[in-house]
């Protein structure tokens, strides 16, 4: 089996889209480190020029000529331990999201996250100018945080075994990752910490609002969702079904995703089967 064929199904998987995540912020960090390197050897001002291009400033004045750096500097590393954190904590919250909700979800919860965490920190650096409005921003926390807590926020109570040992509840890891990169880093990171502040307000508005209605914000994760081509055969076919049969089936499917999550309520995750996590998989973001 070729290498092509095996990224493919890697991309086209159950987490999908939390694998090209991380893949993005791979490839930009290995792409930019080695293009700040290369061009280093010929000019250090050139080598900080291709750093501020895709990093975002903290004066608003500044933003406007490079305002593409809101969205690119929330991909970009340049310390691999600082990419190597942010990529645990985006592949721990991923999964669940992938798992629970759904890929395009999981995209959305990132995207708003950064952008989020960005926006804050652009508004503190107008009311402290002195502070922070002379400095520049990126790294992917505000997002990774963002999804850790949306998912939190979904399903709080859900039970959680670290190192196959402890078993703690999805909430308490959830706060305590937040009070780690905010509270109790005693780093002189201040925009990095209203940075994450603001990934955290998302994903907690995000992840309370699905569990009370789950078609918030449908439309936006519709539009990630790849959409199958149906003759007109199948289209009419569709709207043939008896009303009764098609309520009666959205009732055993809604019947047995709540018997899936009391079953990972009493026993947790790694007590499902194969068929019930796909099962999960392919449902849960319709409930």
């Amino acid at each position: 089996m070729s290498f092509k064929r095996d990224l493919q199904q890697v991309l086209a998987g159950s987490y999908a889209w939390l694998t090209r995540l991380i893949l993005a912020n791979v490839l930009v960090f290995i792409v930019l480190n080695i293009l700040v390197h290369l061009v280093f050897m010929t000019s250090k001002d050139s080598a900080d020029a291709v750093k501020l291009a895709v990093v975002m400033p903290t004066d608003i004045r500044e933003l406007g000529p490079r305002f593409w750096t809101i969205f690119s500097s929330m991909f970009v590393h340049f310390d691999f331990w600082h990419l190597l954190g942010n990529m645990i904590w985006l592949y721990f919250g991923g999964r669940l999201m992938s798992d629970y909700l759904n890929g395009q979800r999981l995209l959305i919860t990132y995207l708003i996250g950064g952008l989020s965490g960005s926006v804050l920190l652009l508004l503190a650096a107008m009311v402290f100018p002195a502070v922070l409005g002379n400095g520049i921003a990126w790294g992917a926390s505000s997002a990774a945080i963002a999804v850790v807590i949306c998912i939190a926020a979904y399903m709080p109570d859900l039970p959680v075994r670290l190192f196959g040992v402890w078993e703690i509840r999805l909430k308490y890891i959830a706060l305590i990752s937040f009070l780690m990169v905010t509270v109790i880093d005693l780093s002189a990171n201040t925009g990095g910490k209203i940075g994450h502040l603001g990934g955290a307000i998302w994903g907690f508005i995000y992840g309370t609002q699905l569990r009370r209605n789950p078609k918030f914000m449908s439309r936006i994760s519709g539009f990630f969702r790849k959409r199958e081509k149906k003759s007109k055969l199948r289209v009419e076919h569709r709207r043939a079904t008896d009303d009764i049969d098609y309520n009666a089936s959205k009732l055993a499917i809604r019947k047995r995703i709540d018997e899936i999550l009391d079953k990972i309520s009493r026993s947790g995750y790694d007590s499902l089967s194969k068929d019930e996590r796909e099962f999960l998989h392919k449902n849960g973001g319709n409930i």
